[in-house]
């Protein structure tokens, strides 16, 4: 079992309110805390950025929904990620796209080093590989490209790179679990499972703050 305060956060309401009560009840009441951190990675960085200037916590978890951007996370399921990687910027879109890491434009040089890719658990773990993106795939097409770009991903959302970044700057370590909630460019939400994705989510955030034994994906 983990020890030391902990900020839990969920981009939106809406996945807040699909969270299981039993579980967030638990996290508060023993004396952790849970916040928003907004939708999209510049709002997520900044809000993330602020909580940590003005509360220490041992570690930040990052907790909600994405897009399957492999076979291997299947809608229903959910992982812990050991590194976010930033689609998007650079020059050009879709696969004329030209990321800044490939022109040699460093987001920040300085210490900490921010690069288009985070890595924020040892490599030993072999966890995979989250992408950060500022629209999520529209069609097959578009989510297509993206693998073609980031082979080692398998899912995408809209803020892992943002707190990344923020948790980075601040020196806090981070923990970023989804739950695989549909399929990367398919935007018929029928098809989606927003409710049980979290479910399991959930499920992983207790296995790894309090070592339970809960089966999940």
């Amino acid at each position: 079992m983990k020890t030391g305060k902990r900020l839990l956060l969920i981009p939106t309401d809406f996945e807040r309110n699909k969270l299981p009560a039993s579980i967030v009840d638990r996290w508060l009441s023993e004396g952790h805390r849970m916040e928003l951190c907004g939708f999209g990675q510049i709002v997520a960085a900044a809000r993330t950025m602020k909580l940590l200037s003005f509360e220490s916590f041992a570690e930040v978890y990052l907790l909600g929904i994405a897009g399957s951007l492999h076979a291997q996370a299947p809608v229903g399921t959910a992982f812990k990620f050991g590194s976010v990687c930033c689609d998007g910027l650079g020059v050009g879109q879709g696969r004329e796209h030209v990321s800044s890491a490939t022109l040699g434009w460093q987001q920040w040089p300085n210490s900490p080093v921010i690069e288009d890719k985070i890595e924020f658990m040892p490599p030993g773990d072999e966890l995979p590989m989250l992408v950060s993106v500022m629209a999520a795939s529209a069609t097959p097409l578009e989510a297509a490209c993206r693998r073609d770009r980031f082979p080692e991903g398998i899912a995408e959302d809209m803020e892992g790179f943002g707190v990344a970044v923020a948790c980075r700057f601040a020196s806090v370590p981070l923990t970023i679990i989804r739950g695989i909630s549909n399929v990367a460019g398919d935007r018929n939400h029928a098809d989606w499972d927003i409710a049980g994705s979290l479910e399991i989510a959930m499920q992983l955030l207790e296995r790894d703050v309090w070592g339970d034994s809960t089966e999940n994906a």
